[in-house]
């Protein structure tokens, strides 16, 4: 039986966006022009405004799953910086733009969003089941941290509503999701799982709204692209369950019946790629963790497309500490996963040095190096501890195909 990483539930309100129709006042490119997009992913920003330094918040940080929190604001500076150099048609943010939910939070990352937009750069954006409803929003003062609301679903429409609602092609009514035209013969769908009280699932009224949508696409012989938070194929044998779209074959189905077979997606925070059958689901990692990636989208004049994933040149004074911060996450978690158990201190050292060099490259995207397939390590995780869900992903690792996580390139499909 699969095995799924501990998180915590997310209830939230029963919240539709109810979005109001909108005229198709963005310019699009011409057929055949060359497309260019830029994706990031779990930026989790926190305003300044909602924290004080303290042990508080330093606990805040050192407990969490590695995210450079404190540096959101020169994370989010530096990637306005990069779309500006880089001049993509349009900026993606897939979901978890906020922290936790907190309305500064959404409130100053759209005033960026608004310069890049007044800069000619369309910006299409969705919530991640951090940013709507979300129960568990705080202010961190003094020694306790303070309950403050999470924003709902229609109030990320409005304060995002530069953000492809403005020259949509059509809205979900159901949802904060939404179709763009890239170009005559490009739609980008925008599918949103955490609006509603669900996170993580497409209700039915989306579904239909979606499937509508492909069956005019595909009537116009119009290519489509798709994103969402949640990811649409099981990204990792052990950790998948609240991290893929509930219900995501029969989703990823009739996506593919509408010929879509890219799907661009974030929220597991590892950069890596899943194929099922041709149909490919790209998770960008987490813009707020080390090594800070986002990913880069090229459809050429012929269609056919290319995907990047590149680090977003920051300070050495965020790569250095965030680095540090993600190395003390994996070791605490490591030491967690072996306490209590009957290791001498050799073996156990062994053990967390071969798991931390593991985990680092698959959840970089970096080429494994080939002498962690057969270090002796492997045999002690599978002796000692292949019945933690530490154990049991790191083995898992090692079971997947070898693959370039931080590169793809689709051909166009021949109709």
């Amino acid at each position: 039986m699969k095995k799924v990483l501990p998180i915590l539930l997310i209830l939230a309100l029963l919240v539709s966006c109810a979005p109001k129709p909108v005229q198709n006042a963005v310019p699009k490119p011409e057929t055949g022009k060359p497309v260019s997009l830029m994706i990031v992913g779990d930026l989790h920003y926190l305003s300044p405004t909602l924290y004080e330094e303290g042990e508080l918040f330093e606990r805040v940080v050192e407990l969490g799953d590695g995210k450079v929190i404190q540096y959101t604001p020169q994370i989010l500076e530096a990637l306005a910086e990069e779309v500006e150099r880089v001049k993509p048609d349009g900026l993606i943010l897939a979901g978890d733009i906020t922290f936790n939910g907190e309305r500064e939070s959404h409130e100053e990352v759209a005033a960026v969003l608004k310069g890049l937009c007044s800069s000619g750069t369309k910006i299409f954006a969705i919530p991640g089941n951090h940013d709507v409803n979300y129960p568990w929003t705080y202010k961190y003062f003094g020694e306790i941290a303070q309950e403050i609301p999470s924003i709902t679903g229609s109030e990320f429409q409005n304060i995002y509503s530069l953000c492809g609602v403005a020259g949509a092609l059509a809205l979900d009514q159901a949802s904060c999701g939404y179709a763009f035209m890239l170009a005559d013969d490009i739609w980008l769908l925008a599918l949103d799982a955490n609006s509603r009280n669900t996170p993580g699932k497409l209700c039915k009224d989306t579904i239909k709204w979606m499937e509508e949508q492909l069956r005019k696409a595909k009537e116009m012989g119009v290519h489509v692209l798709s994103f969402s938070h949640q990811s649409m194929i099981d990204h990792n044998i052990v950790i998948y369950e609240e991290y893929t779209v509930q219900d995501s074959p029969r989703i990823m189905g009739k996506l593919e019946d509408g010929d879509v077979f890219l799907n661009l997606s974030a929220h597991l925070h590892v950069q890596h790629i899943a194929e099922q059958e041709g149909f490919y689901d790209v998770g960008t990692g987490a813009l707020s963790i080390y090594p800070h990636l986002y990913g880069y989208v090229e459809i050429d004049e012929n269609r056919n497309i290319t995907y990047t994933a590149k680090s977003l040149p920051l300070p050495e004074e965020v790569t250095t500490a965030s680095k540090a911060l993600f190395d003390r996450t994996v070791k605490r978690r490591i030491d967690t996963a072996l306490q209590g158990r009957d290791i001498d201190a050799e073996t156990y050292e062994r053990m967390s040095e071969w798991a931390i060099q593991l985990n680092n490259a698959y959840y970089r995207a970096e080429k494994i190096a080939p002498e962690l397939y057969t270090d002796r390590a492997v045999e002690d995780w599978r002796e000692l501890a292949s019945d933690t869900l530490m154990g049991q992903y790191l083995l898992s690792i090692l079971d997947e195909p070898v693959r370039d996580h931080r590169h793809l390139y689709i051909e166009r499909r021949q109709e």
